[in-house]
């Protein structure tokens, strides 16, 4: 099903009738808030939007969005998901939707005027979810934005203000009828007999091309055949379908090409230039009969074919309407197992709300309905939910339906496995092979499930990985995600396929591949967390406790690896308070397992082995490790002793073997002095240890098997974050040789000082150590001095030579070098007073080769400009403009002038000084931008101004004060301004950018080029 129709007007026919009295009307659309647009059936409403939109089409700074309403829109998240992407947006992040979400995506198009056009806006029942939700984007529409609100009857949206103050009009039938002078362009045969019923727009199109009849029951006689005839029964049947394509035109028991035509020249029928086609109201409503009456046999097997259609195509919804339309049970049933079938991770909560309706409606007493409303209603206790799926399992299979007990079946182990998978039912699984031997195989995944679950828990890893292996190839999406799963469970993530190895239909086996690659070591810490933003706010706001808790908890121990401990303790705190009480023993675990990781990260050994063994209590280490404790094995096993009996005889991968053998050299190392263990781990995979290994206890290992002479350790300690202070501990051990190779090691290191420094290179250069600003005369009256740390800002990291050579051009290379060596000693003097001459500098770190600028501790004006631009503009393609705003305030604010506007003439300086002039004009039009829509013209010219005052031919800034003084009333001034523009312009040679010709010929100002 294309959507045609449901994201995009109908196409204008040709023999439509001019009605520019009427587009007038429209065209207003772009001077108000809100427009109304209440008429009966038959008035032209959707025919005369389509005509202003056509016309506006290629009007270049607007732009129209259309939505055609469906009666699943009383749904706020699906209408919500609809007016995204009519709006060009993507779905947000976890499928929640709100007013906020949608008015941002308006916002992000200033300056730009944006209008959506809803129509059939009746179908929204008042009071729905739906109806509520429009009126929220109504009240927060951004100045650039503009609402059209089509449908038989006024929405109950509060517009009374809006009508007061002139910001919202209502257009009725009285506009929407034919006037004189369109009456006028109607043909006399067509409306001669007609009287005022003449000015009914649909009623004339019927007539213009029968005009013997007066009725629309003659009429749908004359165009689609006697009841009970061929053409009457497929039109009648597609006139339930919300569109006709292609897929349903070939599904009908019609010659494809007939039917086509006999669309393409039927009155009221809209058409898109794909070929899809919308039947009119007035045809549906004269055609189809009551979904609870059924329709002719003949009606019900075109009906069924349509549906089949839909099926094939992956329209589960409409092809469950089209079955109840066709009072065909076993097919509504068919299509609600075909959502049933999908799981539950990959599954939109609208979709499943939307068909638990239909089918609760119409089936209240079949099981399937039982199966949907279990999946609608997840509030994070899977132990209720798995007794409910087991509860339908067993009724299913005394009525015989094995289908909704397959599903059953499945999501009920599914349940069991996250509320105890140590202790599955045994029937699940038996009752599932049962189904297997009897030919039904998609209860193949259940049973592998159970077993492989039942194999762990009694401690037999290599059964249970060979019962997991009986999935492959995995087809279904269901096998995908039990394989994965399962494969991490057994400890074997290495057998997890990659993401390029698994189909799009296997998007909730995302989340076990995922950790797959974690638990491999396959990708870094920080890389892992960047990676890991959109997982984690696609879990927010989800019922389905075990996935939001297990996915905070697991990436409180990525953020732990990367060394941001206050993001790690954040995802800890979040998964502690989002913790249901309902909420099964595993999926606790994951929550308090990452708070006990973060205490023992933090250095407090004690508190944290205490967290952990009355976790344990809860969830007993057994045979096997739980599915939590996988993502920390070397801190379970330093922690807690009790443990080490059994991890010591579990049979794990490569991977989790090196995890494992990571905790035992920890615990070698503190409680025996013995640095052996550290030595034979694989220093040579980074990845792999930073995964499972805390910061602090890498620290200790890496200084034992660097004391023992392990390679490759070197590029462990250059990733790990904060190395001096973990190298620090191991500097205290009892293990002498150990310590004194890691006190070695931090004597050859930098001390990091107390305090930060803080160097602003925009507008007047100045430089503060911490809260104090530098006045020390190696700073303030050495003017290489200061250049010398500028050009470290801009390059970082550099060469002594070429350094030398740039700051001091007319000199011999010699000289040069000999003036860099006594001014970066002048500079280290002001960087970090009274440091003695033997301690390593941090801030400016130099040998005989190269300079270069520390990132820790070095706080750049400059820097934080381009960050908090970068964030705006990331912010601005999420469609979070009202956030991005916020971003480009503090940009605009950071940038209190040129770069080294000092030094104007230094030629190294010249190109940045540019680039970044650039981005804040940039930054600042675009705040301006955003201010004008948020409604605050005043501070949009403000900026503007500032611009303007910094490049006075600054098209953008110039629009942008246009638009502003227009807003405030000031059309006098706006003009000026054009004309000054354009006058400077013409001056300098120079054309109008295509955006401000535009502006200027709205205000009547001749563009050049276009006259004298």
């Amino acid at each position: 099903m294309s959507g045609r129709f449901r994201h995009a007007p109908p196409e204008p026919r040709a023999e439509w009738i001019a009605r520019p009295r009427l587009l007038r009307r429209l065209e207003r659309r772009f001077e108000l808030a809100t427009l109304v647009i209440t008429a009966p059936a038959g008035f032209g409403k959707t025919s005369a939007l389509s005509q202003a939109l056509a016309t506006d089409a290629d009007r270049p700074g607007r732009s129209d969005h259309w939505l055609q309403c469906q009666a699943g829109d009383a749904d706020a998240g699906l209408l919500g998901a609809a007016l995204l992407r009519t709006l060009g947006a993507a779905d947000p992040p976890g499928g929640v939707v709100d007013a906020r979400a949608i008015a941002d995506v308006f916002l992000a198009a200033s300056p730009d005027e944006v209008c959506l056009v809803i129509d059939d806006i009746h179908v929204l029942p008042t009071g729905s979810e739906g109806m509520e939700l429009i009126g929220e984007v109504a009240r927060l529409l951004p100045r650039n934005a503009h609402l059209v609100l089509s449908g038989r009857t006024t929405p109950p949206l509060a517009l009374s203000r809006g009508l007061l103050h002139g910001d919202v009009e209502q257009l009725g039938s009285d506009a929407l009828e034919f006037d004189d002078d369109e009456l006028e362009l109607v043909s006399k045969e067509a409306h001669a007999d007609l009287g005022d019923a003449a000015r009914w727009p649909a009623l004339v199109a019927l007539a213009d091309q029968h005009p013997w009849a007066t009725t629309l029951g003659f009429i749908l006689e004359e165009v689609a055949g006697e009841p009970g005839s061929d053409r009457r029964t497929v039109l009648t049947a597609l006139a339930h379908a919300a569109e006709i394509d292609r897929d349903l035109i070939e599904a009908a028991p019609s010659d494809p090409s007939a039917l086509t035509e006999l669309l393409s020249e039927m009155p009221l029928v809209q058409r898109s230039a794909d070929g899809v086609f919308q039947l009119h109201d007035l045809w549906r409503e004269a055609l189809t009969v009551d979904e609870d009456v059924h329709p002719d046999p003949g009606v019900r097997d075109v009906l069924v074919r349509l549906a089949a259609a839909r099926m094939g195509s992956g329209e589960n919804l409409e092809a469950a309407r089209l079955y109840v339309a066709a009072g065909n049970d076993e097919g509504l049933t068919a299509a609600a197992m075909a959502v049933c079938d999908r799981p539950l991770m990959a599954v939109s909560s609208a979709e499943l709300r939307q068909m638990a309706l239909i089918v609760g409606r119409h089936l209240p007493d079949h099981p399937v309905t039982g199966l949907l409303s279990t999946s609608v209603s997840f509030t994070g206790d899977e132990t209720t939910s798995a007794s409910s799926y087991e509860s339908i399992a067993r009724d299913a299979a005394t009525s015989g339906d094995v289908e909704v007990e397959v599903l059953a079946l499945y999501n009920a182990a599914n349940m069991r496995a996250v509320v105890d998978p140590d202790s599955m039912p045994s029937w699940l699984a038996d009752r599932a092979d049962e189904l297997v031997t009897a030919g039904h195989q998609a209860a193949r995944v259940t049973s592998v499930m159970v077993r492989a679950n039942q194999a762990r828990a009694e401690g037999r890893p290599d059964d249970s990985v060979q019962i997991v292996g009986e999935l492959l190839p995995p087809g279904s999406g269901a096998e995908k995600v039990v394989y994965s799963f399962g494969m991490n469970d057994a400890g074997r993530p290495e057998h997890v396929p990659a993401p390029e190895d698994l189909s799009d239909a296997a998007a909730a086996a995302m989340i076990p591949v995922a950790a797959a690659i974690w638990l491999r070591g396959d990708v870094r810490p920080d890389v892992a967390m960047k990676l890991g933003e959109p997982l984690l706010a696609s879990t927010e706001g989800s019922g389905f406790a075990h996935l939001r808790l297990s996915v905070h908890a697991t990436f409180s121990l990525v953020a732990q690896a990367a060394g941001d401990q206050r993001r790690a303790r954040e995802l800890a705190d979040d998964a502690l308070r989002d913790m249901p009480g309902s909420a099964s023993v595993p999926a606790r675990a994951f929550a308090l397992l990452a708070d006990a990781v973060d205490v023992v990260a933090s250095g407090d050994d004690e508190e944290g082995s205490a967290r952990l063994e009355r976790l344990l209590a809860s969830l007993p280490m057994g045979p096997w490790p739980a599915r939590p404790y996988m993502y920390a094995l070397p801190t379970m096993y330093a922690a807690l002793p009790s443990v080490r009996p059994a991890l010591d005889g579990c049979r794990l991968g490569p991977s989790l073997t090196v995890a494992r053998d990571a905790g035992v050299a920890i615990a070698a190392l503190v409680e025996h002095d013995d640095p052996a263990p550290a030595a034979t781990l694989p220093w040579a995979r980074p990845g792999l240890l930073r995964a499972h290994v805390l910061p602090r206890h890498l620290g200790l290992l890496s200084a034992a098997a660097s004391e023992m002479g392990s390679p490759d350790v070197g590029q462990v300690l250059a990733e790990l974050p904060d190395g001096r202070d973990h190298l620090a501990r191991a500097a205290i051990l009892s293990h002498a040789p150990t310590a004194r190779w890691a006190a070695h090691r931090i004597a050859t290191m930098p001390v990091r000082p107390s305090y930060d420094i803080r160097l602003d290179v925009l507008g007047d250069m100045s430089l503060a150590r911490g809260d104090t600003l530098v006045s020390d005369r190696d700073w303030t009256n050495r003017e290489r001095v200061r250049q010398l740390l500028a050009y470290l800002v801009l390059h970082r990291s550099v060469g002594r030579r070429s350094m030398a050579e740039a700051l001091w051009p007319d000199l011999p290379s010699d000289r040069a070098l000999g003036n860099l060596r006594v001014n970066l000693a002048h500079l280290q003097k002001v960087l970090q007073p009274g440091r003695e001459t033997s301690d390593k500098a941090w801030f400016v770190r130099a040998d005989a080769e190269k300079v270069a600028l520390a990132d820790d501790g070095v706080v750049v004006d400059a820097t934080l400009f381009e960050a908090a631009c970068d964030r705006a503009r990331a912010l601005e393609g999420e469609d979070r403009s009202s956030e991005a705003l916020f971003e480009w305030h503090g940009a605009v604010d950071l940038y209190q002038g040129d770069f080294l506007e000092d030094w104007p003439d230094v030629e190294w300086s010249q190109v940045e000084r540019f680039r970044l002039r650039t981005l804040a004009i940039t930054a600042r039009c675009r705040l301006g931008e955003l201010l004008l829509a948020r409604g605050e013209p005043e501070e949009a010219a403000r900026h503007a101004s500032i611009v303007l005052g910094i490049e006075p031919i600054q098209e953008r800034a110039c629009r942008l004060l246009v638009h502003a003084l227009t807003a405030q009333g000031d059309r006098a001034t706006a003009l000026r301004a054009m004309r000054d523009l354009s006058s400077q312009l013409v001056r300098q040679g120079l054309s109008l950018e295509p955006a401000t010709a535009r502006l200027a010929r709205s205000f009547g100002l001749t563009v050049l080029g276009e006259g004298t």
